[in-house]
């Protein structure tokens, strides 16, 4: 289901969206062991800015960027999200996914990157 997003009435800042990204998850099977699905190829607005963060057991953790897409991703599974992403042909893991809301419609994605 690639490039599956439901978009917002509101209007977005296309003209920041110049980065190739493909998102992937990775959804763990049973049967089968862990599975890669593409669920967005697009274009992507990309940040390199780099900061710290303490994660849920109080530990630093490093972040290289973030990246923010129009609409929202749909994503399979509702618990965590685990995977990765290659912008501009550069694999990244995903640190964590979120989406902004304005007026109940989802606005945009926002991952950050490990």
């Amino acid at each position: 289901m690639p490039s599956a997003i439901i978009t917002c009435p509101l209007p977005f800042p296309d003209w920041e969206l110049v980065d190739d990204v493909e998102v992937y998850q990775t959804i763990d099977t049973e049967d089968q062991g862990p599975q890669e699905a593409l669920i967005y190829d697009g274009k992507c607005k990309y940040d390199e800015t780099q900061k710290q963060v303490f994660n849920a057991d109080s530990k630093l953790v490093s972040l290289s960027g973030g990246i923010v897409i129009k609409g929202e991703v749909i994503v399979q599974g509702s618990d965590k999200f685990e995977g990765y992403v290659k912008v501009n042909r550069i694999k990244k893991e995903v640190y964590s996914l979120s989406k902004n809301k304005i007026m109940g419609s989802v606005f945009s994605t926002e991952i950050e990157l490990k």
